[in-house]
């Protein structure tokens, strides 16, 4: 941990940004983040971009548009958790921020999330009020921590369609309000060094997804508090990189889950989120295949044929073992 303790302190801020073949929204992402960083009593920022193994590096294009910001380039996707430290250990920031290529600063929030830490000195973390495009809050910003049971109706969609069910995300709780809570989004995390020094990096073992859960949780085990701070709003498009490996990331989010099961709540968790994800796969999996057999229309019979095929996937990933 040498390296993350030991640096000085330059920067207010040092913000770490992973970024897979998503330029056109990385871009974006710079441009807010430097629109709150001008003038006499703006923080002092550094940003970090690592880039995983690009289809087009962006180490020419940031270079012309954003000559500040010192990128990483990785020969290989080392995956988000082993990029994010890679940054981290280069940081020199007081305060240490990771964020989302596909998200946008909105103004002052870099500022809230800086006082919010300042004035809660047993917060080992802070995170934004996030917000989708279309302006609807996205609960997975402040949470509890999740269970098999929630996981697997996430993932099944039904909490969408019934969110008074997804418990973990506290429907009953106004998320344009503050408060502590139990887990943030590492779509966009601040944390404090001197936490992060105690707890330990990222685990890598999460190649893309739970990473996140599995800081807060540790954070929380060694005694320090997570705030949600409301009064700072991030946009966040979400699935811009994920989106472009489906159906693969539905099963790194399903062995993120079962990571973080495995490591903090024990074997038990783990067959039981298995045995749920085995049942709805399965039964997902016939409906979509039966719907494609009898549907007329080209592309609707591909489209459910794809979902056929990405529960099936689900199914024997459920039965590996």
């Amino acid at each position: 941990m040498s390296s993350l303790s030991g640096q000085q302190e330059h920067p207010h801020l040092s913000i770490i940004i992973v970024n897979w073949n998503v330029l056109p929204r990385l871009r974006a992402c710079l441009a807010s983040i430097y629109r709150e960083t001008t003038g006499a009593d703006a923080l002092r920022v550094e940003t970090i971009v690592v880039d995983n193994a690009s289809a087009t590096s962006p180490v020419e294009a940031l270079g012309r548009e954003f000559p500040q910001v010192h990128v990483i380039a990785n020969s290989q996707n080392l995956g988000f958790a082993r990029a994010c430290n890679q940054g981290l250990a280069q940081a020199r920031g007081r305060y240490l921020f990771l964020l989302n290529p596909d998200t946008e600063v909105q103004p002052g929030a870099l500022m809230r999330l800086v006082t919010c830490l300042d004035s809660h000195p047993r917060a080992g973390a802070v995170g934004p009020l996030i917000r989708t495009p279309s302006g609807q809050v996205d609960y997975l910003g402040g949470r509890r921590f999740p269970t098999p049971w929630s996981q697997t109706l996430d993932w099944a969609g039904i909490t969408r369609r019934w969110p008074r069910l997804a418990s973990h995300l506290i429907p009953t709780w106004d998320h344009r309000s503050s408060r502590i809570v139990e887990c943030l989004s590492g779509a966009a995390l601040l944390l404090r060094r001197e936490a992060l020094a105690e707890v330990g990096l990222l685990d890598p073992a999460y190649y893309l997804y739970g990473e996140d859960v599995d800081i807060c949780f540790r954070m929380a085990q060694a005694g320090w508090e997570l705030h949600y701070c409301a009064e700072a709003e991030i946009v966040h498009w979400g699935g811009e990189s994920s989106g472009q490996i489906k159906p693969e990331a539905a099963l790194l989010a399903q062995r993120g889950n079962e990571l973080f099961f495995r490591k903090h709540y024990g074997l038990r968790a783990v067959l039981l989120h298995r045995a749920l994800i085995f049942f709805i796969a399965a039964v997902k999996a016939i409906l979509f295949a039966g719907a494609g057999l009898v549907q007329p229309l080209a592309t609707r019979r591909s489209r459910l044929w794809r979902e056929a095929r990405t529960h099936a996937l689900m199914v024997r990933w459920a039965l590996a073992g």
